[in-house]
């Protein structure tokens, strides 16, 4: 979805004991420039939005914050009103620098080969050139726009229905360039080392913004069980060599950090009701 400009603004009420300010302030309206974008097609957006922007920070992935806004309503706009939620990142320009594949994996590998890590993990099929930026004199890189990672449209169901794929990768502005899966270890034992009640507590964190609030426990199961098959989908999902076409062609030895059997996982997490076990 693109963002969309809008002026938010805060008005406060009349300030009491307004002459221990010192500046014989009575009132005070507070106006930032933002972009953002609504809930109304995406019912999921906010969620996918918030939850990505944890997940990437527990990794050290750099991410354009932002803020998730209720009770906003937009003029001249009879979809969008009171209900609708937003998800909001103060505007950094109108233009960013532009962000090609291969100078990003040039000029800032370590990032770049995170990026591709962590939208493998979250699901993310939309890390195209316009969603991240760039810039080749400082070596920096921004990623943003999480909305189709996680749930996507979908639900739960998406991370489901994807467990055992990296197709979310299949247009990937990074990932084509790859010639070397080797440096992917580091951000793949990063992801690893995150506990999984770290994941649970993050997505129930974020539940009210799910339309169905008790979908929550599925999507943290998912996202656990994701993470831990994620070096197996790099390293020995055959049905993934493909999405890789710059890859050298030598044989890999597998890092100690892919499991022998990724496929018998048993996860404990907590639950609203007692502790369970998943197994797939």
């Amino acid at each position: 979805m693109t963002f969309t400009k809008y002026r938010l603004y805060q008005q406060s009420h009349q300030l009491k004991n307004s002459s221990k300010i010192g500046l014989g302030i009575s009132h005070v309206d507070l106006a930032i420039w933002t972009v953002a974008k609504h809930t109304i097609r995406n019912p999921y957006m906010a969620f996918n939005e918030a939850l990505s922007f944890e997940l990437g920070r527990m990794i050290g992935i750099p991410i354009v914050s932002g803020f998730v806004i209720s009770g906003l309503t937009v003029k001249n706009n009879e979809e969008i009103n009171a209900s609708s939620l937003f998800w909001a990142s103060i505007s950094i320009g109108e233009d960013l620098p532009p962000a090609e594949g291969h100078d990003v994996l040039v000029g800032s590998p370590d990032n770049a080969y995170g990026l591709v890590v962590f939208d493998a993990w979250i699901l993310n099929n939309d890390r195209n050139e316009g969603n991240l930026t760039y810039d080749n004199s400082s070596k920096s890189l921004l990623a943003f726009d999480h909305e189709q990672a996680i749930c996507n449209t979908l639900g739960p169901g998406n991370l489901r229905d994807n467990r055992k794929s990296l197709k979310c990768l299949e247009t990937h502005a990074v990932a084509y360039c790859l010639t070397n899966l080797y440096p992917l270890v580091a951000w793949l034992e990063k992801v690893q080392e995150i506990a999984p009640e770290a994941i649970w507590i993050a997505v129930k964190n974020h539940s009210d913004l799910l339309p169905d609030k008790t979908e929550f426990e599925e999507i943290a199961n998912e996202l656990i069980i994701r993470q831990k098959l994620l070096p197996w989908l790099f390293y020995q999902n055959q049905e993934n060599k493909d999405l890789f076409p710059s890859l050298e062609p030598t044989i890999l030895s597998l890092p100690s950090v892919v499991e022998t059997n990724p496929l018998r996982i048993t996860i404990e997490v907590p639950s609203e009701n007692e502790n369970d076990s998943y197994s797939i």
